[in-house]
């Protein structure tokens, strides 16, 4: 099985970037915590249909090296939308990257995504 297509958009400057947009009542962009393992496992899970756990989210979320920051969007006490900063200097000198961006299906459209694409880009 050959390797998944990957959507890579490059940004040619940070200059007069817009601001993190609000969300709707009740949702909250912060950075993840250690309680919010089980609903990110669950948001992962939803958002790209593949399996995750514990070990996975660490190897390439929490604890991988070149991972910046992992946000969340938490609706009450559980993650429904997901990214990380992150840095891979020899792919993409002097730029970061943008890394597993996603949201569960039952929070589609409310501006989860956007609200997390750009607090990364103010964290470049």
């Amino acid at each position: 099985m050959g390797q998944k297509a990957q959507l890579v958009m490059l940004r040619p400057h940070l200059d007069e970037l817009p601001e993190v947009p609000p969300l709707p009542g009740g949702y909250t962009l912060r950075t993840f915590a250690d309680g919010d393992m089980p609903s990110l496992i669950a948001t992962l899970a939803d958002s790209f249909h593949e399996y995750w756990d514990e070990a996975r989210v660490a190897r390439e979320l929490t604890a991988a090296p070149d991972v910046q920051t992992v946000y969340v969007v938490a609706h009450g006490d559980r993650v429904v939308g997901t990214a990380s900063s992150r840095f891979v200097p020899d792919r993409y000198p002097d730029a970061g990257y943008i890394h597993w961006v996603g949201v569960s299906s039952e929070h589609l459209r409310r501006g989860i995504a956007s609200a997390l694409l750009v607090r990364i880009l103010h964290e470049f």
